[in-house]
């Protein structure tokens, strides 16, 4: 059997996006609660985790910490709707910005999940 102990979820900016908006240099992420749709407003989501990430300058890499959500996929597998990344922006300012995808042909900068985990033997 194994035991989660961090699971982070890996993703680099691409600041080269035209439509990018704002200075956005820290993350949280959000459970979601439905499936995805072609309408992203259709979206149900679960709290936020409450904790800001933010972006190395060196590498525009976030690493976001989502162990919990994850052990919840690993208890009920059913429950996986993934996570929605958004911006923690004070004020009104507005902002968006990209991640690269799986698809990235610098496979470096696709996203990945960082997983440390402990094996154990069940009693």
């Amino acid at each position: 059997s194994q035991s989660l102990n961090r699971v982070d979820l890996v993703l680099t900016v691409d600041k080269d996006w035209p439509h990018a908006l704002g200075t956005t240099s820290f993350f949280t992420w959000y459970d979601l609660r439905s499936e995805w749709g072609e309408d992203p407003d259709t979206l149900t989501f679960g709290s936020p985790s409450e904790l800001g990430y933010s972006i190395a300058s060196d590498t525009n890499v976030v690493r976001i910490n989502v162990t919990p959500i994850a052990r919840s996929w690993v208890a009920e597998p059913d429950s996986n709707y993934g996570v929605a990344i958004r911006s923690l922006v004070q004020g009104i300012r507005i902002s968006r910005a990209a991640f690269y995808s799986e698809q990235a042909a610098d496979n470096t900068r696709r996203p990945y999940f960082r997983v440390i985990y402990t094996d154990y033997e069940a009693p």
